[in-house]
Order: C-alpha cells, then sequence, then structure tokens
C-alpha cells in the first residue's frame, strides 16, 4: 500500500507500506493506492486507559468495541477495568484478544486496589488491599493503578513493577512522601492527574509533586471537563514529554443524552451536554474519545506535534511496543485528519479500515 501526498512535519511525502510495516517515508509520488489530498497523516491513537465507548465496556462484545475505537482514530488500547472481584479481573485476562478494530494490546486494571475516600465513580463493594500474588495471575496486565497508603501496597509495588506491570498511583490519598516512596519502590506514573487525588498545593505538593520530583509519567485526561483547559496547559508545561494522554472513555461516551441504568448493580449513570456522572453529580469517566482530547488541546495553546505525541509516540514509549511514529520500521497504524482535526481516513494494520 502507498499513500501519498501526505502532509508528514509539514511536507508532502508517500507512505510505503508492506505486510502492515512502514517500510519508508520517501519523496511524493504522483499516484498510489490512497490519495491522503495534502491532510496530515498522524500515527494512530493509543489509549492505556478507557473502559469503554459507543455503548461497549469491557463487559460487553470486545469485538464490536475495537471496533468502535478504531472508527473514532483509537487504533490501540488497553481494555481497562474498574474495581470488580478477582474472579472477573481474570476472566478478562483469558478472553481472546483477536479482534478486526483496533488492536487490543493488554489490560489496565484501574481497581480494586482504592482508596475509598477518593473512590470516584468506582463501585466500593470490590476494593481491596493490594496482593501481588494474586494479581500476577492477569499476565495480560500492562498497567496497574493502586493507592500506595493502603496496607501491603509497598510490596506489592515492588513486586508488580520488576515483573514489568507499570504501577500508576491513583485514587489515592497519598501525600507527597508517601507518593515518593512508592516511586522509590516502582512505581512510574499517575492515574488521571488531578482527579481522585490531592492537588498540587504549595506546601503540600502530594502525588502531583512527587511525580514531577521524580520524573515519571502522568495520565492526563483532556476532555476539557475533567481538568480545566488552563490546567491542562499547565500540566503539558510542567510534564512535558512524560504526558499520556487519556480518555478514561466508558461505555456511555457518544451517546444520547439520557439516564442509563448500570450495568454491574451498582448505580445509574447520567449524560448530559457530553459528561458522564452519576446521580449524585460524581463524575464517572469521560464522554469523549482521544481524538477530542487532541482538538482541545490544540484548540487551548498545546502544539498540534505534542498533543499528537502525548496521545501516540508517549504511550507507545511506555509500553514498549513498535507503534506511535510515521517512521519506517513501526506499525502501519495511520490516522489521515484535514486541518481542523477530523477523521478522514484510518489505516490499521497497513489496510484501509475507513
Amino acid at each position: 500500500m502507498v499513500i501519498y501526498n501526505a502532509r508528514i512535519n509539514g511536507s508532502l511525502k508517500s507512505v510505503v507500506i508492506q505486510d502492515g510495516i512502514i517500510q519508508s517515508i520517501c519523496e511524493n509520488r504522483e499516484n498510489g493506492d490512497l490519495d491522503a489530498n495534502g491532510m496530515r497523516v498522524i500515527p494512530g491513537l493509543i489509549d492505556i486507559h478507557t473502559h469503554g465507548y459507543g455503548g461497549i465496556d469491557c463487559d460487553g462484545d470486545w469485538e464490536a468495541l475495537s471496533r468502535a475505537y478504531a472508527a473514532a482514530g483509537t487504533t490501540s488500547f488497553l481494555a481497562t477495568t474498574g474495581t470488580v472481584p478477582m474472579e472477573k479481573m481474570k476472566e478478562y485476562n483469558d478472553r481472546s484478544q483477536a479482534v478486526s478494530g483496533a488492536n487490543i494490546l493488554g489490560m489496565h486494571y484501574e481497581g480494586p486496589y482504592i482508596n475509598l475516600a477518593r473512590k470516584g465513580g468506582m463501585d466500593e463493594r470490590y476494593a481491596i488491599n493490594p496482593v501481588a500474588e494474586d494479581f500476577l495471575q492477569c499476565d495480560r496486565a500492562k498497567v496497574v493503578s493502586v493507592a500506595p497508603e493502603l496496607p501491603g501496597a509497598g510490596e506489592f509495588i515492588r513486586k508488580v513493577s520488576r515483573a514489568g506491570v507499570h504501577v500508576a498511583l491513583g485514587h489515592t490519598n497519598a501525600d507527597f512522601h508517601t507518593a515518593m516512596e512508592a516511586f522509590q519502590n516502582g512505581a512510574q506514573g499517575l492515574t488521571h492527574m488531578f482527579n481522585a487525588m490531592p492537588g498540587l498545593l504549595h506546601r503540600d505538593p502530594g502525588p502531583i509533586g512527587a511525580a514531577l520530583m521524580s520524573g515519571n509519567y502522568v495520565q492526563l485526561i483532556c476532555d476539557g471537563f475533567h481538568i480545566a483547559p488552563p490546567v491542562i496547559y499547565a500540566a503539558f508545561k510542567m510534564f512535558g514529554e512524560k504526558v499520556v494522554m487519556i480518555s478514561d472513555s466508558v461505555q456511555h461516551g457518544g451517546l444520547p443524552d439520557g439516564v442509563y441504568p448500570p450495568t454491574d448493580g451498582s448505580r445509574p449513570i447520567v449524560v448530559k451536554n457530553q459528561t458522564v456522572m452519576t446521580e449524585d453529580g460524581t463524575i464517572a469517566g469521560s464522554y469523549k474519545c482521544l481524538l477530542d482530547g487532541i482538538k482541545v488541546c490544540v484548540e487551548n495553546g498545546i502544539p498540534f506535534e505534542t498533543a499528537v505525541n502525548a496521545a501516540t509516540r508517549v504511550p507507545a514509549e511506555l509500553l514498549g511496543v513498535k507503534k506511535g511514529r510515521v517512521q519506517a520500521g513501526f506499525d502501519a497504524d495511520l490516522l489521515i485528519v484535514d486541518d481542523d482535526i477530523n477523521l478522514e481516513h484510518v489505516i490499521l494494520r497497513g489496510e484501509l479500515y475507513r
């Protein structure tokens, strides 16, 4: 496959793809298989923290879920759980990963190791203290969130991080020193920074200050609702290329306004004006996908390339996969977008998807 008239870093180029891999970025050709018409070609988006979209979540049809993501420009993702029983965690882990839509790169277990004081929209019935031996039975885990102040969290973080799982601090009341100790034990990031954790205060820097001082990754929801745009701007200024853009989208993302029954027997969900909340007004995940997050960032002063990197190259590097770059040798998961960042085409595993 050859994509021609592709705008890459401001110049028109052709992208040569073979067997699902980018073979070369070369001088622009006069023809090929797909005319990009001078629009931007960027890497497919990688969402390491998403619970669902378009009416489907991890309890639903993963094949349909993968197609919903791909149609929205997310070409790879980590299937993300909340607080669920260990039996359900193992069930998710063992599901078939062969899908026709977006690539499932593994699991992100956001729960059940949360502090109930910062539960957010999580189901408190299944919150437990962390035990590494139990968790490591989930061998497709790539990311796990944990509140480091929980009993046993220090040992959990040491063992799990040594096993190659990215540990992110989240749904936590940890102070600066507790968070720093967790990073020293092997944790590498924050789960949806600013949300479900103490803020960054001038005499109480908390986990955000600890992540900054230790140079770790931070997940950032860029939907413009979870975090005010000036704070998104400040986060990029502080953390630079350690920002991992996430959607934190839930199954209600993209659905019409209304009250939706719970799928897990907990609380109904209210969708209104592109927000997702429980009936008491608690934020229960994001309505928007990653491409929407890029738009919000660009509209609020973040350079286009910086925003795209946060949703492509940075998460790819965190996960250690050959994705996230329009470069020879990398997987040919690509998007073609216009100047307003509207999605025109999706190339998935080297084939035109839409």
